[in-house]
C-alpha cells in the first residue's frame, strides 16, 4: 500500500493521510515519509486604489497568499485605517484577499474593517519560515474525529524548510486514520506525506 497526500500548510493545519474512502488499519512493516519545502510567497506591493473600502478587499494579481498566512504590513506613508501589523491573510481568489487581526479570525473569515485607503504604496510581506518553530507530529484516530498522538517511534520532528523525515513504524497500525499536524509560527510549507506498508491480515 502506498498512499500519498499533498497539501499547503500554515499554522495549525493538517494533512490527512487517509479519509473515509481509504482504510489504513492493519498495516505492518510500514513507514511514513514526510517531505517539506518552504513555499513562503514574496512580498507584494499595492496602491491605495487597489483597496475597496466598502468590502475591505485588496486586489493584487497572482498574490500567492493562502488563508492563515502571517504577514507584516508596511506603507511608504500611512497604512489604511483599520489595518494593524502583523496581520493574517484571508484568501478570496487568486487575485484578491483581505486581512484579519489573528489566525483565528482569518480561519473564521472575519476580516479587519478598513475605513480608508491610506496614502502611499503599501506592502504585504509574509513572515519568513522560522525553523525553530516548525514541528511535524503524527496523530491517529478510528473515527476520523478524535485524534491522539500515535504510539510509535514516530515522534515530533523539527522541519527546516526543504526537508525529508522518514519514520519506521515499530508496531502494527491499528487505526483507520492518520494525520500530520503542522505547527508553524509563520511562513508557508508545501507538504507531501507518503505511507508505505503492507497489511498483516
Amino acid at each position: 500500500m502506498d498512499i500519498i497526500r499533498n497539501d499547503l500548510i500554515v499554522d495549525g493545519s493538517y494533512c490527512y493521510i487517509s479519509n473515509v474512502d481509504v482504510d489504513i488499519a492493519n498495516i505492518d512493516q510500514g513507514s511514513i515519509q514526510i517531505d517539506t519545502v518552504d513555499l513562503t510567497p514574496a512580498a507584494k506591493a499595492f496602491a491605495p486604489t487597489d483597496i475597496v473600502v466598502a468590502t475591505s478587499v485588496i486586489t493584487e494579481a497572482a498574490h500567492g497568499f493562502v488563508t492563515g498566512l502571517k504577514v507584516l504590513m508596511t506603507s511608504a506613508t500611512t497604512l489604511p485605517a483599520g489595518i494593524t501589523s502583523p496581520a493574517y491573510v484571508i484568501k478570496l481568489t487568486n487575485n484578491t484577499y483581505t486581512l484579519a487581526a489573528s489566525l483565528a479570525d482569518a480561519l473564521a473569515g472575519t476580516p479587519f474593517t478598513i475605513t480608508d485607503q491610506g496614502t502611499g504604496n503599501h506592502t504585504t510581506t509574509p513572515s519568513a519560515l522560522n525553523a525553530t518553530t516548525v514541528t511535524v507530529a503524527i496523530q491517529a484516530s478510528n473515527d476520523g474525529v478524535t485524534y491522539k498522538a500515535y504510539a510509535s517511534n514516530i515522534t515530533t520532528a523539527t522541519i527546516t524548510g526543504t526537508s525529508t523525515e522518514l519514520k519506521d513504524m515499530t508496531d502494527k497500525l491499528n487505526y483507520r486514520f492518520l494525520r500530520v499536524v503542522i505547527t508553524a509560527a509563520a511562513g508557508l510549507l508545501g507538504l507531501k506525506v507518503r505511507l508505505y506498508g503492507k497489511r498483516y491480515r
